[in-house]
């Protein structure tokens, strides 16, 4: 708050009005004295409106500055801070938001101009609640800045303490700040907060069709959706996620096996059966510790009317639950929708759903577009063309590529500009930039989808990939661990953070996370191909062989993931064990359903290398012609593709051609200083470029991240090739001359 010096006092502008003193609900305001003019004006009109304001004016004559600070602190109903260029340098603003968070006060955080957050502030109030002023007109941000002076949340009314009551003390000022600040605010984010008293976690789970008709299935899953992502705008509400509470589905609903896997307090369960004209909704709302009914009711609608539903439902069960949270109007209505693109929009929904597939995602984009045509004004119908076409992006590697990404970009786009507060647009909008290296960019979007939609356990999941490719990984590590504590029953948490773990090469951990996927979605062949990838890189050559065959067993087909990961795998191990045309098959499988992939093409070129003895033969040369070329386009879409980088270098050096590859090389691990996985890329190349050097420097480094040296040892081109058993029966086997790279 305070910026100045006594010798800088004729650049402020004089206080405004006297700070508040009585023993009514109060803001603190944290500002730096810089920016006094533009805060004034700020504070003038939300006290006309009624709001009271302590801000540092308040200090009177005489008086132990830090702890009139701390007692004003303590006794705010909500504490406020205006960021701006200057009070993020602020040592005094920091200390004061570090203070807040600490005592748990109501917080919210206004940014007046665009401002790049040192990481110990971004971390301190990256779940926190704010508004960005520069992003809103000005109507729509008084708006909301008012609601939130005037409704602080429920923590407000239970721990408010008039200033005349409260107990002064001495506030001993912080004096670590930067990333140590950051270290500290850890301990409140994500030890505090997870059992925090305001927050109610809640799961809706999957809504009956008593219709009898399976067509109109699409209806009460949509309505369910539309319920999770109502409540999921209020701040007091922990709500699971949709991956995690349509489990039950096709499982028992057994209110203790909720609790437990889901780890929440309430559940909603509910009923839709649709006629021709009328529509019948009933909800009940179950207490999952003692299987108490809390609450439960019937609407009974004109079919017309089904848009509204959702939000009546939310509000009802927010009067129950946390009654003084938010005021009505932070759970609006959808605008009104013509009934025709409302029933198209979740019908689409419902084949976005799904397991990824061309199939699906294009009848997804035809009933987007329906909703279109019957609404052209459908926010949300852009939003989720922008997710189908996403998933289409995130799922071919192809030419077809950047049709994808350029679709996705404009849907998410046309949807904010129609609605610029769609957390979902924004969050969608933010994975795409993170897909092609824009990661500033991405950061800036998934920190409006958190303001707009906070305690969303997706915001905070694509919010650690993207702090975890800014290279900020204690950052990264903690946003990762507080998703899965906002919804500890969706594998999706387990799966980001083993990820993590594993480039870290924190394998053992790792392991312990991919674990718990299996465990909560044991259908989950990406799961078994983790699982395998940590029991390998753990030496557990045998568990990881036995979860890739079982993958590739429960998962073949002519689009699975899971089939072609674990097949390349199983190709990686048959390699190292000497076995050069069994490595061949396995590439090949792989191949054959993702055929546009360089990696796969990369692994296939070694296979047909060492079956003729590191000889450059036809087949092999091809395969790696092959694999440039795609790396190549893969680098066009994303020029901070770590392994696009780092193959690419690879493959060229194989085939002799050793310019820029150290380049490459060093632009790769500028990105992935501490990744195992770059690190060994990199070690392939400094050994086909015979510097010893630069091997020796990255094998210690390597060997220093806890990667096994007896893989290094057994590696055909970074040590000696080992000798394929005797294995006379052996049917998966592939000669690369007998056919070639088509």
């Amino acid at each position: 708050m305070v910026n100045g010096s006594l010798e800088h006092s004729k650049l402020i502008v004089e206080p405004p009005f006297p700070a508040y003193d009585g023993d009514e609900p109060f803001i603190f305001v944290s500002y730096a004295h810089d920016d006094s003019s533009r805060v004034f004006k700020e504070l003038a009109w939300l006290r006309e409106a009624g709001v009271n304001i302590w801000y540092d004016e308040g200090i009177a004559p005489g008086s132990h500055w830090h702890e009139a600070l701390a007692t004003a602190i303590d006794g705010c109903a909500l504490f406020v801070v205006f960021l701006t260029k200057q009070s993020v340098r602020s040592e005094n603003c920091v200390n004061e938001m570090d203070y807040a968070l600490g005592k748990h006060r109501p917080f919210l955080w206004v940014e007046l101009e665009p401002v790049e957050l040192p990481h110990g502030v971004e971390l301190s109030i990256g779940n926190r609640q704010g508004l960005l002023k520069h992003r809103l007109n000005e109507p729509d941000y008084r708006q909301k800045l008012l609601r939130a002076a005037q409704h602080p949340s429920t923590t407000a009314s239970r721990h408010y303490q008039p200033i005349a009551n409260v107990v002064r003390r001495p506030w001993r000022t912080a004096t670590i700040v930067g990333l140590v600040i950051a270290i500290l605010a850890v301990g409140y984010l994500f030890r505090g907060e997870e059992t925090r008293p305001d927050i109610t976690s809640i799961a809706v789970l999957p809504f009956q069709n008593l219709s009898g008709d399976v067509a109109q299935d699409y209806l009460a899953d949509g309505l369910a959706d539309e319920l999770i992502n109502q409540l999921g705008r209020v701040p007091a509400l922990s709500v699971a996620s949709r991956t995690s509470s349509f489990y039950y589905k096709t499982h028992p609903l057994l209110m203790e096996d909720i609790r437990q896997r889901l780890g929440v307090a309430h559940a909603v369960e509910g009923s839709v059966l649709k006629g021709d004209q009328y529509l019948t909704i009933n909800t009940n709302l179950f207490d999952t510790d003692t299987g108490r009914q809390v609450w439960s009711d019937s609407y009974d609608t004109n079919v017309d009317r089904v848009s509204d539903i959702p939000a009546e439902v939310a509000q009802r069960i927010v009067d129950v639950l946390v009654p003084d949270a938010v005021p009505e109007a932070l759970l609006a209505k959808s605008p009104q929708v013509k009934a025709a693109a409302y029933h198209a929009y979740l019908k689409g929904l419902d084949y976005l759903r799904r397991p990824p597939a061309p199939a699906a995602l294009n009848a997804a984009i035809a009933h987007f577009e329906q909703a279109l045509k019957e609404a052209p004004d459908y926010a949300r119908a852009y939003a989720a063309l922008c997710e189908t076409h996403l998933a289409f992006y995130r799922m071919v590697r192809s030419e077809d590529a950047e049709t994808h990404f350029n679709a996705a970009q404009g849907f998410c786009k046309q949807s904010l500009t129609l609605d610029n507060t769609l957390w979902e647009g924004r969050q969608s909008l933010a994975t795409l930039y993170r897909h092609v290296g824009r990661l500033e960019n991405a950061l800036d979007e998934i920190r409006l989808a958190d303001a707009l939609h906070p305690n969303t356990a997706s915001v905070h999941h694509e919010l650690g990939k993207t702090l975890a490719e800014l290279d900020a990984p204690v950052q990264a590590e903690n946003v990762l661990k507080r998703a899965i504590a906002l919804d500890a029953g969706f594998w999706g948490g387990y799966a980001d953070l083993g990820d993590f773990l594993y480039v870290r090469g924190r394998y053992a951990e790792a392991l312990e996370q991919f674990s718990k996927v299996h465990e909560l979605s044991p259908d989950n062949g990406l799961a078994l191909v983790s699982l395998g990838a940590a029991h390998y890189l753990l030496d557990d050559r045998d568990a990881a062989e036995a979860v890739w065959r079982l993958a590739v067993t429960e998962h073949a087909g002519s689009e699975s993931r899971p089939y072609w990961q674990a097949a390349t795998w199983l190709g990686i191990n048959q390699l190292l064990l000497g076995c050069f045309d069994a490595a061949a098959y396995w590439q090949r499988q792989a191949i054959s359903v993702s055929p546009n992939d360089h990696r796969l093409w990369g692994r296939y070129a070694e296979s047909c290398q060492l079956q003729t003895a590191d000889v450059l033969s036809d087949s092999a040369s091809d395969a790696y012609a092959r694999a440039i070329a795609l790396a190549e386009a893969e680098l066009q879409n994303n020029s901070n593709d770590w392994e696009s980088l780092g193959f690419l270098a690879m493959y060229r050096s194989r085939t002799g051609v050793v310019e820029e590859t150290r380049e490459l090389v060093d632009r790769m691990l500028g990105l992935q200083p501490e990744n195992p996985d770059a690190l060994e890329i990199a070690l392939h190349v400094a050994v086909q470029t015979s510097d010893e050097d630069w091997r020796n420097d990255l094998t210690r480094r390597l060997l220093a991240l806890g990667f096994p040296r007896q893989l290094l040892d057994r590696d055909p081109f970074l040590g000696e090739a080992q000798v394929c058993p005797d294995r006379a029966d052996l049917t998966e086997t592939w000669d690369c001359t007998r056919d070639g790279t088509e």
